[in-house]
């Protein structure tokens, strides 16, 4: 195996890995650059021996894995500390008759490889001419034919173990000539009913634009900062999902008997503030977000700081007797690391009360995927809340709103500021076509909000 960094910057502690597919290499990526990571990318697997040593010093690992790249993660990562891992066009059974690629064609392709047959195969990696001639300057390989040919040899006679990366979402195309789709929905769809993961169906063939999927899956915080922004004017009126979150999080607010020091994660337009004000007696309030939202009426004993909290949080010295959230958390990168801080910086005694979203939030969108949100499943978050806090509670619910036409619904979405944050590359037309709903029926988003509190216990009583 090969691997080369794109991008790499000292001191930073996330990571992006990326296992192409045969016969392709880091030219597929050579433009790609995401702020606050560095970018790791591995091929040409004539072995599976990655050394691990070289992603000790990362907090934050995203594997993202195309093709026989997805069980070479496998084999190469099952040991590594992977925060969450995605996988196009490929399943952990690369050469199966009914889960992978079928074995009389795999050997087929390895035993009659040249130049001729590569090209071939490159070709039927895409679903029209146009796309393969705009392709052929990301399928350029060092790999000699034999190189290449003893690298597919290399999977036909090693035995797969069972799957162990943390798999979050597979993307499956239906016009796939390498891997089968059916064989790919027969092997996800079984792994799905034991680990609740996501499986998106999409209309492409076997390539992807690998630099455009990545970027699709890591939130741009400048970009969303800006989109929050924008819909800071409209968002109380028209949050009527979140404004009920809001409320129900505030009844879960401990009380207390004296003045706490607090700090509320994505306060943007004010409406769990007001909240929190109400229910307690605050000696202090931080309230740290992605945008400048420090002259929406807080006041002069209130602290704002403009940043991205989930990174603020780690370098933070202040400690806290309750850290709030309604409705922002979902957009970070690493939910686990921040409840290990969230546990770090808060007082004896101290509670965390906070909601995120649960898989299958807006369900009515996967079409569009990609997307940056990554949503866990409610026995995934109470793991993490298990392991990390002393005590906690959480319930669930899911709310519906209806709306007339799809471009409604695309208007509550950007006066939400949740609207143009992601990179699925759809355009409005697709998009209003994806949401137009049965004929007499309303268009539906169902938000599926969890709410969390959790604590630590008084260890100076």
């Amino acid at each position: 195996m090969k691997y080369t960094f794109l991008r790499k910057t000292e001191g930073t502690s996330r990571l992006i890995i990326i296992m192409t597919g045969w016969s392709t290499g880091p030219v597929l990526l050579e433009q790609l650059s995401v702020e606050g990571w560095d970018i790791l990318v591995c091929h040409s697997y004539s072995d599976f021996n990655f050394p691990t040593e070289l992603l000790d010093s990362y907090k934050t690992i995203y594997l993202f894995a195309w093709s026989l790249g997805v069980a070479a993660a496998e084999m190469a990562l099952a040991d590594c500390r992977i925060t969450a891992a995605y996988a196009f066009n490929g399943t952990p059974e690369p050469v199966n008759d009914e889960l992978g690629i079928p074995t009389d064609i795999f050997i087929g392709t390895a035993v009659g490889l040249s130049e001729r047959g590569l090209a071939k195969f490159q070709r039927r990696m895409c679903v029209s001419g146009s796309e393969y001639m705009n392709s052929i300057p990301l399928l350029k390989t060092d790999d000699s034919i034999p190189e290449l040919r003893n690298q597919l040899l290399l999977y036909a006679k090693t035995k797969f173990p069972e799957p162990r990366l943390p798999w979050r979402r597979v993307y499956m195309g239906v016009k796939d000539a390498i891997f089968p789709i059916s064989n790919m929905r027969k092997y996800w769809e079984g792994y799905a009913e034991k680990h609740g993961i996501e499986l998106i169906t999409l209309d492409i063939g076997h390539f992807i634009d690998l630099a455009r999927v990545v970027r699709s899956h890591i939130a741009d915080m400048t970009k969303v900062a800006r989109s929050f922004s924008a819909s800071h004017d409209k968002y109380a009126q028209n949050a009527v999902a979140q404004k009920q979150i809001a409320q129900r999080l505030a009844e879960m607010i401990p009380a207390y008997e004296r003045p706490v020091h607090a700090f509320e994660i994505g306060p943007g337009a004010g409406v769990f503030t007001k909240l929190i004000r109400e229910k307690l007696d605050l000696r202090h309030l931080h309230l740290v977000d992605i945008y400048d939202i420090s002259t929406s009426g807080y006041r002069s004993d209130e602290t704002f700081i403009k940043d991205d909290a989930e990174q603020w949080i780690e370098t933070a010295s202040e400690s806290w007797d309750i850290i709030l959230s309604a409705s922002s958390i979902q957009w970070f990168a690493d939910l686990k690391r921040f409840f290990r801080n969230v546990r770090d910086h808060l007082k004896p005694g101290g509670h965390l009360v906070c909601s995120t979203f649960l898989t299958g939030n807006l369900a009515q969108l996967d079409s569009l995927r990609p997307s940056p949100l990554l949503y866990l499943s409610r026995d995934e978050i109470e793991k993490m809340l298990s392991e990390i806090f002393d005590g906690y509670e959480v319930f669930n619910e899911d709310i519906t709103l209806s709306f007339d036409t799809p471009r409604k619904a695309l208007l509550h979405l950007r006066d939400t500021g949740v609207a143009g944050v992601g990179a699925s590359g759809k355009t409005v037309a697709r998009i209003i076509k994806a949401l137009t709903p049965e004929e007499g029926k309303k268009v539906e988003l169902t938000y599926r909000p969890v709410y969390i509190h959790a604590w630590l216990n008084n260890t100076e009583s």
